[in-house]
């Protein structure tokens, strides 16, 4: 499950960056100005104060705002794209951003130092015409250029964006359907590996949530072990959403960043997870420390919650603070495979 910087230092940096693009958002952006991949808001709110008109697309979900995969289309004049890490997130950004902007409209990319955006140039030169660099201040970057007059190259649509994976699972090869920045190197996570084969299937009709699900690996394993399951799939990249509810279509798919975007009264036998535990090259426990607290109400008397984690994770004292059982039924070198109930 991708998820949005959530730490104090990402916030910072956010602001930061958003202190520096806003100064160079000039009157050539026109009345309605789309910002992209801007987690904490904070060019949103920086543009505002300035009286622009804006607004928000996020594929990542946070506890404050939804995500959807691709941007609507809403007689936007300008954008302005906070760098991702990820390249191929980022290609998917211009790319959708150019979608459903009018022809030569200015498109601002701006990031610090250290996330790449020195390098982001290139990449914007194969999408937009004249790019320029336009500042360089607080260690941040502020690119700029327009959309092509005639729109050729773009990809237009999120599903111009799909392509297939095939993935040996034990001794069974399937096909599964991927995004840009959402499926690593287009192969089985080692630690995914490790979980499927220590996990005991669920009883038959049971209902299970597949926590940070990703494009549906794990989902899709569930289901072709028993097709009687209730299965629900969570996860906070909405394009990921997309890729796990084209996968494993028999399953109910929801964009969210935690156990509280499902209905207050869902309850599960099983919930079975493999959480991200970065955030771009930092290490950041959120997303597992969110899911070990809220599991336990959310699971039915005797569920259980199955999760795979680096072994540096120091995850036992939360589970034991919240579960009565707690064990680890398999690891190798790198991971451990926890099972609370």
């Amino acid at each position: 499950m991708a998820h949005s910087k959530t730490d104090g230092e990402g916030l910072e940096r956010d602001r930061t960056v958003a202190s520096v693009v806003a100064p160079c958002i000039d009157s050539t952006a026109g009345n309605h100005v789309l910002i992209c991949n801007d987690d904490h808001a904070c060019i949103a709110d920086r543009l505002r104060e300035n009286g622009a008109a804006v607004t928000s697309w996020w594929r990542l979900a946070t506890s404050v705002h939804g995500a959807r995969p691709w941007p609507l289309v809403d007689g936007y004049t300008a954008a302005v794209i906070r760098l991702p890490r990820d390249k191929g997130a980022f290609e998917f950004a211009l790319h959708a951003a150019c979608s459903v902007l009018p022809p030569s409209a200015p498109v601002w990319v701006v990031g610090a130092n250290g996330e790449g955006i020195k390098s982001a140039s290139r990449p914007m030169s194969t999408v937009l015409e004249g790019v320029e660099t336009i500042d360089t201040r607080k260690h941040c970057r502020v690119l700029r250029g327009t959309t092509p007059i005639d729109g050729t190259g773009l990809r237009k649509t999120l599903m111009d964006w799909a392509s297939e994976v095939a993935l040996d699972i034990g001794d069974v090869r399937t096909t599964h359907t991927v995004f840009p920045g959402v499926f690593a190197k287009g192969r089985l996570d080692p630690a995914t590996a490790l979980l499927l084969d220590a996990m005991e299937p669920p009883t038959a009709g049971s209902k299970v949530l597949d926590y940070a699900c990703g494009v549906g690996v794990i989902g899709g394993w569930l289901l072709r072990q028993d097709s009687t399951l209730d299965l629900t799939q969570l996860d906070a990249d909405a394009v990921s959403a997309k890729a796990a509810s084209i996968n494993v279509h028999r399953a109910t798919t929801v964009v969210g960043a935690s156990l509280s975007a499902l209905p207050p009264d869902a309850l599960f036998d099983c919930i079975v997870s493999n959480p991200p535990i970065h955030v771009g090259t930092s290490r950041d426990y959120a997303v597992l420390r969110n899911l070990v607290a809220m599991s336990p109400k959310r699971l039915k008397p005797k569920g259980r919650l199955w999760i795979v984690v680096q072994r540096q994770a120091h995850v036992e004292p939360l589970l034991r603070s919240r579960f009565g059982r707690v064990a680890v039924v398999a690891e190798d070198r790198r991971f451990r495979v926890w099972l609370a109930s």
